[in-house]
């Protein structure tokens, strides 16, 4: 067998099939985008006296004695050209070389051919059956291809385009170009034409419009993509074109759940923090240039950690829900609903004044009191508190805003909670420092006094035979004055708004490595800790120093820690993050992607981030038994994580049933409820693993 197994084929490219190239009796060399060879059929290896696993993997020149000239032909397009080559023995041998690309976009691949000049005899058998096996060649393609003469008349349609279009080769063949490829926008029309017409006479290739849309008949409209190429004889003479076209409609689709899914809450489909927020600065500029106040409330799900805590997290996403579509009730079409962090949502009221919003905030109160959530026969009752802002000239930004109604949550929960509280706007300088110097004294407070308490969340391997292999998540807690532990998103959010999330990974830093160098047998376990690094610490200078003064001053080793950087801290600080990962790596660090996928740009980062693991964003891991779009995502990521030699972990793992399907996913690891629940970190030695056997 000509091809190296531990290649998948598909991987080396989607247009030929391994038989295929092996029966062709040219000489043909399979070339990657760095010009190495991926795979080499039994021909070239005769040719050249070359063993095909002696060729894997190696520049493609060397088999070549003009190498500069070779590798300066190189093109995007079909070329030819003679050069001198040598074979294993010695042996050298007048070259035809024929450089053909076997696709664009993200997979690009080269077809090289090579023809020995000094033989003859070797040359007319090569020549008799070229057409035959460039035919065939074509029809493995998945892209749907036609080709067409001098004249624009089709002379052949791969397999692909007779799909495409529900129609034969024979009934293709003999028509216009322009007659077979007809566009449902007129614009799109006139411009293939165009662009046909061209290429034609001029050569080169043409790209379509990325918003063309092919007719496959007077009903049947799909997006595509593709392009126009010429066809050139051995003398540079335009003999025809190539039409090469893809049916893009799954990508749309795919685009379009992805867009929904970065600017909407995965659970309630609501409006996320993020699109919130650049909806709220809209609004404020739209205040400050018509005079028109608006008005912003704040709902907060009081006590709801005890509904996830006696419930579990299924009854708290329930309970999620079903108040979405209580609160939809109580506001207008042209109002805002937005779910902003875990039990707490945000409105914006355009046009709306003091009386009418606080009216609104209590029929949400109302509304909520008289609701019971159905969970086991028990009967859940929850309260909300309620804070309105007005938005009016005195609230010059986003920020303002939302120290405002942060200001007013906290006279809210003080006041006992279930009740609504407007913010005065004659106290705005008292009530904002008031507010900010609560959330962050108590945050101070924290980190001075050691109230913060280290938790940890098992990683475990889906596959049994990885045994030992298995890793943990820090997780960290807040102890309050009555020595109840606050969860993370509690103050966590807060931390973000005050920029004291730089203090907060510090310290949990510095907590990890002290627990290490006082307990080093807690992590005797267990291959790697993972600890979360916030956009604020990647952002800060020094930052890097501590960090290795830490590992230095405490001998932890680099090798136990993996760091857990989310898409938005890449995104704010993408140089600081590659600097970052580059100096840890190389002393043995692990880095993983956190909440992957849940953005347009997820794949585009790991071009420049040199990362370990990709962390699946929970979001798509909790619904997949029941959703097709987040199980097809989960794979999808899954199969470039291994593409890439990435290990891929999965979040929010609540049960057996997604275990199973994650396993027959190739996801590596899982994380959540259903492998367990986060515990002290200082009880770390004393956990073992246990999955379900497959």
């Amino acid at each position: 067998m000509a091809f190296d197994t531990t290649i998948p084929l598909q991987e080396c490219t989607d247009a030929f099939t391994q038989s295929i190239i092996d029966d062709i009796p040219r000489p043909l060399f399979l070339l990657d985008q760095e010009m190495r060879i991926l795979a080499l059929n039994p021909a070239a290896s005769r040719l050249f006296a070359l063993p095909t696993t002696d060729a894997l993997h190696q520049p493609y020149h060397l088999l070549f004695v003009t190498d500069g000239e070779t590798n300066s032909k190189i093109t995007e397009a079909r070329q030819c050209w003679q050069t001198l080559a040598e074979t294993r023995t010695g042996r050298r041998f007048t070259a035809e070389v024929t450089c053909s690309p076997l696709a664009y976009k993200t997979l690009r691949r080269y077809l090289l051919q090579v023809c020995d000049l000094d033989e003859s005899a070797q040359e007319s058998t090569l020549s008799s059956g070229a057409q035959t096996h460039v035919d065939l060649m074509l029809d493995a393609i998945s892209d749907a291809v036609i080709t067409a003469d001098a004249n624009g008349t089709v002379t052949f349609a791969n397999q692909a385009a007779c799909r495409l279009f529900g129609q034969s080769e024979q009934t293709l063949r003999g028509r216009l170009l322009n007659e077979v490829l007809v566009f449902h926008q007129p614009q799109h029309n006139e411009r293939f034409e165009a662009d046909s017409y061209k290429v034609l006479h001029s050569g080169g290739a043409v790209g379509l419009d990325d918003t063309a849309e092919l007719l496959r008949s007077r009903n049947d409209a799909v997006p595509v993509d593709g392009k126009l190429v010429a066809l050139e004889d051995a003398k540079g003479r335009v003999t025809g074109c190539a039409a090469v076209i893809r049916d893009v409609s799954a990508e749309r689709r795919m685009q379009a759940v992805l867009s929904f899914r970065a600017t909407h809450d995965e659970l309630t489909g609501l409006v996320n923090r993020r699109e919130f927020e650049r909806r709220l600065q809209e609004q404020v500029v739209r205040t400050t240039s018509t005079g028109q106040s608006s008005a912003m409330l704040m709902v907060d799900i009081d006590r709801f950690k005890l509904v996830n805590d006696n419930y579990g997290h299924l009854a708290g996403d329930l309970l999620l829900r079903q108040l979405t579509q209580i609160f939809l009730g109580q506001i207008r079409s042209s109002d805002t609903l937005a779910r902003t962090s875990g039990d707490e949502f945000a409105i914006l009221l355009p046009g709306c004044d003091r009386d009418r919003a606080r009216s609104i905030g209590d029929n949400l109160r109302n509304a909520s009191a008289g609701f019971r959530l159905t969970w086991d026969n028990d009967q859940i009752a929850v309260d909300i508190s309620v804070s309105v802002v007005i938005i009016d000239d005195h609230m010059r930004s986003t920020g303002d805003v939302v120290i405002a109604a942060d200001s007013a949550m906290l006279m809210a929960k003080e006041a006992g909670r279930n009740c609504v509280v407007v913010y005065e706007p004659e106290g705005h300088e008292e009530q904002r420092r008031r507010g900010e110097a609560m959330w962050v004294t108590r945050i101070r407070d924290a980190l001075k006094k050691d109230s913060f308490r280290l938790y940890c969340q098992p990683i475990v391997p889906v596959e049994h035979q990885t045994n030992g292999r298995w890793s943990c998540e820090v997780l960290l807690r807040m102890v309050d004055d009555q020595g109840e532990l606050v969860p993370p998103m509690t103050f966590i959010p807060t931390a973000e708004r005050y920029d004291l999330m730089k203090l907060i990974d510090r310290w949990v830093i510095h907590a990890v490595t002290e627990q290490w160098r006082n307990q080093p047998a807690l992590f005797e376990s267990i291959e790697k800790c993972n600890i979360n690094l916030s956009g604020q610490s990647l952002a800060q200078d020094g930052f890097l120093d501590f960090v290795l003064d830490r590992f230095n001053a405490t001998g932890c080793p680099f090798e136990l820690i993996c760091f857990e950087i989310t898409e938005t801290a890449v995104v704010a600080n993408m140089e600081n993050a590659k600097r970052l990962i580059a100096e840890l790596s190389a002393r043995g660090c692990r880095f993983a992607l956190d909440d992957f996928g849940s953005g347009l740009s997820s794949f585009g980062y790991l071009k420049h981030l040199r990362v370990d693991y990709l962390k699946i964003d929970g979001s798509f891991v909790r619904d997949m038994l029941d959703e097709p779009m987040d199980a097809a995502m989960v794979r999808a990521i899954a199969d470039i994580g291994r593409t890439l030699g990435l290990e891929t972990i999965a979040e929010y793992v609540e049960n057996d049933a997604i275990i199973r399907e994650l396993r027959g996913a190739g996801v590596d690891y899982v994380q959540g409820f259903g492998v367990q629940r986060p515990f002290p970190l200082s009880e770390l030695g004393d956990y073992r693993p246990r999955l379900q056997s497959a």
